[in-house]
């Protein structure tokens, strides 16, 4: 993997930019992920049922992975119900979990109520390179995460924002919490409210409908850099206080206490490589 350690956030974030390709194929070339993906490669083709796939550990931990939910491999159980979901029922567990994720596994694999594939998407070509592109992608987020955490995070976020339609999805998950809170200059210690008041402080600052705006996301992204990296800097977090003077006018938003055209001439689309 490309290292990015001791880089300020929006200046990593621009070289993950820039050099995409590079980031994707150092990971490739890694030679635990080269084996994984030989191997997935092999052998997805032969998977019928949910019952195949996830007796197969070393195929579907690599699907796990593609999705970020390695830490739950071993939750096989609940995978099935989750996998074999009628996404269409409201009350189905899919759609009571909070995470995004679980309905994207869902969606992506296929697999209908009897456990069985419905797609026969297993040996599309198109279908195997699109989740190997996931699970590298996840793999340079996980990376970042550990050797240059304010990346991580922004990546993630980057990852996931196009998806949201609530700010109480957001505020589910640390990460995205996290993020979003940095971005807005609020402090940590709001997540000692209630959810509806953290829920609701967000909405004031800003829309949900307005991160389907990539241009929205980016500024966003931009902006969190920009903050994180102060942030890591002693005392020059003080200027930061002063955010968003019309919060709710996103579409001709700019910073106002931190030029981050400094930080990065370029724009922030890191996920090209997720294609």
């Amino acid at each position: 993997m490309i290292s990015t350690r001791g880089l300020a956030p929006m200046a990593a974030l621009a070289l993950i930019d820039r050099q995409s390709d590079r980031f994707a194929e150092a990971i490739r070339a890694e030679p635990q992920a080269r084996r994984e993906i030989a191997s997935f490669r092999d052998r997805i083709g032969k998977v019928g049922t949910v019952d195949d796939l996830v007796k197969d550990h070393q195929l579907y931990s690599f699907v796990m992975k593609a999705f970020g939910l390695e830490r739950e491999i071993f939750a096989k159980a609940m995978m099935k119900r989750i996998l074999t979901a009628d996404p269409s029922d409201k009350s189905s567990l899919v759609n009571r979990l909070t995470d995004p994720r679980y309905r994207e596994i869902n969606k992506v694999m296929g697999f209908h109520a009897g456990g069985a594939s419905e797609t026969g998407e297993f040996r599309n070509p198109a279908w195997v390179d699109a989740l190997v592109d996931r699970y590298v992608t996840e793999r340079l987020i996980d990376g970042q995460m550990e050797e240059n955490p304010a990346v991580g995070l922004a990546l993630d976020f980057e990852r996931k924002a196009k998806g949201l339609t609530s700010w109480f999805k957001v505020l589910a998950d640390p990460k995205m919490g996290k993020f979003i809170r940095t971005a807005f200059g609020l402090p940590e210690s709001i997540v000692q409210g209630s959810v509806d008041g953290q829920a609701r402080m967000l909405e004031q600052r800003m829309k949900i409908e307005d991160l389907q705006d990539p241009m929205v996301r980016k500024k966003l992204i931009r902006q969190y850099a920009a903050i994180a990296g102060a942030m890591e800097q002693p005392g020059q977090a003080a200027p930061l206080v002063s955010l968003f003077a019309r919060p709710r006018d996103w579409a001709n938003w700019s910073p106002v206490s931190v030029d981050a055209a400094t930080f990065a001439p370029r724009g922030i689309s890191a996920y090209r490589l997720w294609r």
